[in-house]
C-alpha cells in the first residue's frame, strides 16, 4: 500500500518538478546562497571550516548545488561526493576538489561520481537531493534506498551524529509523505525560500 503510494507520488513529483524547471529557467539560487549557508554551517550548526561536507552532483532536474560546492571548497571545507559501492550498500563518500574529473556510476544511469582512487571521507554534514519532502523531515527519493541506508549507517557508526540537509525546491513540499520504518528523516530542508528545521 505504502509502496504503491510512493510510486505514484514519485511520478507526480517528477512531472511537477520538470514543469517547474521548464517554466523557471533562472532558478540557480545556489549561486547567491554561499555566504548565507556558510554562516549557517559555522554559526548555527557549529561546524567549523575544515570539516567534511558531502554534497551531490545533480541528476536530471535536481536542484543544482555545484556553485555551493565550489564556494564551500574555496572557504576551506573538505568536500565529498557520493560513491556507489554496490546497489544494496550504503553510499561511501570520496574527496572532491575543483580540478577533479568524475566518472560514470555503473549502477545509476546518468550519475557522475568520483574515481575510486579518490580518498574516502566521513562527512559531518550531508546535502541530500529529494523528489519530495514534508515538514517532519521525511524525504522521498527515487526508491533505491541509498540515502536511507547511508544515514542509518552513519547514525549508528558515529558518536557525533551527522547533519542531514535535504536540498530542492519549495514546490516539492507535500503535506505528509507516506513512510516506512526504513526511511531516515532529514534534520533540515534547504530550498530557494531558505532553511527550515524539521519538526
Amino acid at each position: 500500500m505504502i509502496i504503491d503510494a510512493k510510486k505514484k507520488l514519485r511520478l507526480d513529483l517528477q512531472k511537477k518538478r520538470r514543469l517547474f524547471i521548464q517554466k523557471n529557467k533562472k532558478t540557480p539560487f545556489f549561486h547567491d546562497i554561499g555566504p548565507f549557508f556558510n554562516n549557517f554551517i559555522q554559526n548555527t550548526l557549529n561546524v567549523p571550516s575544515g570539516s567534511i561536507i558531502a554534497e551531490y552532483w545533480p541528476l536530471k532536474d535536481e536542484a543544482d548545488c555545484r556553485p555551493l560546492l565550489t564556494f564551500l571548497s574555496q572557504r576551506g571545507f573538505f568536500c565529498a561526493l557520493p560513491y556507489v559501492e554496490a546497489k544494496d550498500a550504503p553510499l561511501s563518500f570520496r574527496s572532491w576538489s575543483l580540478e577533479d574529473t568524475l566518472t560514470s556510476c555503473p549502477y545509476f544511469t546518468g550519475l557522475l561520481q568520483p574515481f575510486e582512487s579518490r580518498p574516502l571521507l566521513t562527512p559531518k554534514v550531508l546535502l541530500i537531493p529529494f523528489l519530495g519532502f514534508d515538514e517532519q523531515g521525511h524525504r522521498l527519493g527515487y526508491g533505491g534506498g541509498f540515502y536511507d541506508r547511508t544515514l542509518r549507517h552513519l547514525r549508528h557508526a558515529q558518536k557525533e551524529l551527522p547533519i542531514a540537509i535535504g536540498v530542492g525546491f519549495s514546490m516539492q513540499k507535500v503535506d505528509l509523505l507516506p513512510t516506512t520504518p526504513e526511511d531516515e528523516p532529514l534534520n533540515w530542508i534547504l530550498t530557494e525560500q531558505g532553511l527550515q528545521q524539521a519538526v
